[in-house]
């Protein structure tokens, strides 16, 4: 094996590395300003030299970033896991090899420009796929350096993804030219200057709730759907909160599929609930937010209304749901359908096409099974509203993301362009042991609190549970594996940021400068064409 070679494999698995640091230790964010330099440096090696085979490279520095990253999808399943690694890394190998297909024609500017807006229009592309994975979006990887990144309230995480290429090829030019140092530098500072303003200047407006955040700790592989009966867990989530409520507090959360066996079709009939129900008797005024598996049975003969649809007998079928309920005294449940679904969990994608996707399904915090969804978010209005004892100087409605759908920005901030002030997250994150999955699941609630700024109540079963605020502090957290509650109080938030307004407009404009750019390769190739 010569030197060039080793130069090659050790600059790909360098890349490898520092694309990963930020996912994996604390306050290193900053890290992805450098990660792209070594693969570039080994791209424009090969394109210099006009050798073949840069593809290995690339290849090595994706699927190391992959594994090193969410190598605790194992423990849930090792097929499915290795299935999603690999699909993940297989789809980043496409973009970097079109974008470097496409840099040969129209030149080195424009195409390093080509490959910023075919990144973030893939990334844009993967919030809205049927297959979508977008653990590893860019301008995640500062979920822990959040003080670095709160002009996120205008961009979103593709501001940060934007943020690192420019930072990035900005230095690997640099180095590459050694000149013109000040470009990189303003490029890295402008907006850490402009965050760290806002992070010291942000001021929330005084407007408390009292919140109180559950976390069971029911292991869900040996006690939450097997030795562990639901009384006995509904038994837990109730003494916990028996423990933790005041005459304060407005809202308890409870995490996703606490109960099991809800039947839309006669709610009033569910013993679970009733269990709720009777508890919240004792105080009028909270409600009670928490996740359920939820069914709905269609009438005799009715035709299966969809693909996800089960069959119940030989004439009739059902949908099933992973559901957040708002239980109230003296009002009926409010339900809200998981929208964002896991795929190869709650939904098996494109699977009308790929039939064997079937046997690679992966626990990644909800329940296993196709799910049904529903087209869009909604929100809890506020069941107090009327309550003329209680004097509120805002309407207290929220948002509940289920799981998984803490991660997709634009989604998110859809519950609060409807009108929530504040939000919540919850989940189960036990399926993936003590690895850093449930770690940097948590960390993701941070970005959507900069980027709403809206307070967030975040309850999850196994842990980690916490109250984050605005600026994407947390206020609270609890330790993993540990059954306990949070209690506090979280401002709530009225105004509507950049974001929520306008949503990934950075995604939307990488997609139709990607296209007019691609036209462009286009038209020399037929140039190119026409010359011979």
């Amino acid at each position: 094996m010569n030197n060039s070679v080793l130069k090659s494999i050790g600059l790909s698995i360098l890349s490898a590395i520092l694309f990963s640091i930020p996912w994996l230790v604390p306050s290193c964010g900053w890290m992805l300003f450098f990660a792209w330099i070594p693969i570039l440096w080994v791209e424009s090696d090969f394109s210099v030299h006009k050798k073949r085979g840069c593809w290995k490279y690339y290849a090595l520095t994706f699927l190391l970033w992959n594994i090193f990253t969410t190598y605790w999808i194992y423990k849930a399943t090792l097929w499915g896991g290795i299935a999603a690694i690999i699909g993940n890394s297989f789809q980043m190998f496409l973009v970097f090899a079109l974008f470097r297909v496409v840099k040969r024609k129209i030149g080195n500017y424009l195409g390093y420009i080509f490959l910023i807006v075919l990144w973030i229009a893939w990334e844009y592309y993967y919030f809205n796929s049927e297959a979508s994975w977008p653990w590893l979006v860019l301008g995640s990887g500062f979920s822990e350096t959040t003080f670095l990144v709160q002009w996120y309230e205008f961009t979103g995480v593709l501001g940060g993804s934007l943020w690192v290429f420019l930072s990035g090829i900005s230095i690997f030019k640099v180095i590459k030219s050694k000149k013109m140092i000040v470009i990189p530098s303003l490029i890295i500072a402008l907006p850490i200057v402009l965050s760290l303003y806002i992070f010291f200047t942000f001021k929330e407006k005084h407007d408390p709730i009292e919140v109180v955040v559950l976390q069971p700790n029911i292991d869900p592989y040996y006690e939450k759907f097997d030795s562990m009966s639901q009384e006995e867990q509904d038994a837990r989530l109730i003494g916990l909160a028996e423990d933790a409520i005041t005459p304060a507090t407005r809202y308890i959360f409870a995490p996703e599929t606490a109960i099991d066996q809800v039947v839309e079709n006669d709610l009033l009939h569910s013993t679970s609930l009733d269990r709720f129900h009777d508890f919240l008797s004792s105080y009028p005024h909270t409600a009670f937010v928490v996740g359920a598996v939820s069914y709905y049975f269609f009438p005799p003969s009715q035709v299966a209304p969809n693909e996800t649809a089960y069959r119940y007998s030989s004439d009739s079928w059902y949908n099933k749901f992973n559901s957040a309920f708002q239980l109230y005294d003296g009002a009926l449940p409010l339900v809200y359908h998981k929208s964002k679904l896991v795929p190869g969990v709650e939904i098996q994608p494109y699977a009308r096409y790929l039939k064997f996707i079937n046997n690679l399904a992966i626990d990644l915090g909800g329940a296993l099974g196709s799910f049904t969804s529903q087209p869009e978010a909604t929100v809890f209005p506020v069941p107090w509203n009327n309550i003329d004892s209680l004097s509120f100087p805002n309407p207290r409605n929220i948002g509940v993301a289920v799981c998984y759908e803490s991660i997709y920005g634009e989604y998110f901030a859809s519950w609060v362009k409807k009108g929530a002030g504040l939000m919540a997250v919850i989940t189960n994150d036990g399926w993936w042991g003590d690895t850093p999955g449930y770690r940097q699941h948590l960390t993701f609630s941070r970005l959507r609190a900069i980027e709403t700024r809206r307070s967030i109540t975040r309850s999850a079963n196994t842990g980690i549970s916490a109250l984050i605020n605005q600026r994407g502090d947390y206020v609270q957290t609890t330790k993993w594996w540990t059954k306990t509650y949070l209690r506090g109080e979280l401002n709530i938030n009225h105004k509507l940021t950049f974001y929520v307004r306008y949503g990934d407009y950075i995604g939307k404009g990488a997609v139709y400068l990607m296209a007019i750019l691609l036209l462009y390769w286009v038209v020399l190739l037929f140039r190119f064409k026409n010359r011979r």
